[in-house]
């Protein structure tokens, strides 16, 4: 049983129909229960499993401390989570998860090449462990470069007008940057649009990457670079560690990080 919450780009959406195919491959089916908060959530779980209707849960889009974990954990109900559990002991609970920071990561090293040096990071507010990753591996690769990462990291909710406010901000400094690393295709689109408003062209005068490859990237004008996450090998070793779970409820808890792929479309490198 996936648990989504409130989602942009598209991801879990996929995801799910990714776990439903490898559900599928195993002969086992998978069952959706929406939820608006954490603690409709919870009783959802409770519920069903007390219920005996399914043998194990998956949840997505882990939180710090998620209360959802320490939930299934205290109870020892058998569970995967898509994403890693922040704030409780990693080795301790099987996961998958694709390595934000190190998307980041190719997409300052991707800049670089390209001859940007002030590369700044539109990345979300509040406390979020996949924003937190994402951001860790932006710094990293900056001091890598040897590049400033002085006032070049601003952040936001996940809408669209975030991110064209955000990049406005940036550009309309004395300094610019010349390129953004984007913790959203949500955010990056608006970070294109605040490019245009400028006279600048994304991919010639400024460079702009997202994150999750979702379907505006792939329409939106000029196509814009993102990092895809492997959402289809994702599934596939979530499905395997559910499975292993049931089949030996005692056995070490494993982990799975992946990583994402840097798809370049044309607001990095122009036709």
């Amino acid at each position: 049983m996936p648990t989504t919450q409130g989602q942009s780009g598209g991801v879990w959406a996929s995801f799910l129909y990714e776990l439903s195919v490898a559900a599928h491959r195993a002969d086992h089916a998978v069952y959706c229960h929406p939820a608006a908060t954490d603690e409709e959530e919870i009783q959802v779980i409770q519920e069903i499993f007390s219920t005996n209707t399914v043998d194990c849960f998956v949840i997505t889009a882990t939180q710090d401390h998620d209360p959802r974990i320490t939930f299934l954990r205290e109870r020892g109900i058998p569970f995967v989570s898509f994403g890693r559990p922040w704030g409780h002991p990693m080795s301790d609970t099987w996961w998958v998860d694709v390595d934000g920071a190190a998307g980041t990561e190719q997409a300052v090293d991707h800049l670089a090449e390209r001859g940007h040096r002030r590369i700044a990071y539109l990345g979300w507010d509040g406390r979020n462990g996949f924003g937190d990753d994402r951001e860790s591996g932006w710094r990293r690769a900056m001091r890598s470069h040897g590049f400033s990462t002085r006032d070049l990291a601003v952040r936001g909710p996940d809408e669209i007008s975030t991110g064209r406010e955000l990049a406005g901000r940036l550009l309309d400094r004395k300094t610019a940057p010349t390129g953004f690393v984007c913790v959203s295709d949500t955010i990056a689109i608006g970070a294109l649009r605040a490019c245009r408003e400028r006279g600048l062209a994304a991919g010639h005068d400024v460079g702009v990457v997202g994150f999750d490859d979702s379907v505006g990237a792939h329409f939106v004008d000029p196509g814009l670079t993102s990092l895809a996450q492997p959402l289809e090998l994702v599934a596939r070793h979530t499905m395997r560690l559910l499975l292993d779970r049931l089949k030996d409820p005692d056995a070490k808890a494993e982990q799975v990080l992946l990583r994402p792929t840097l798809v370049v479309r044309e607001s990095t490198v122009p036709l």
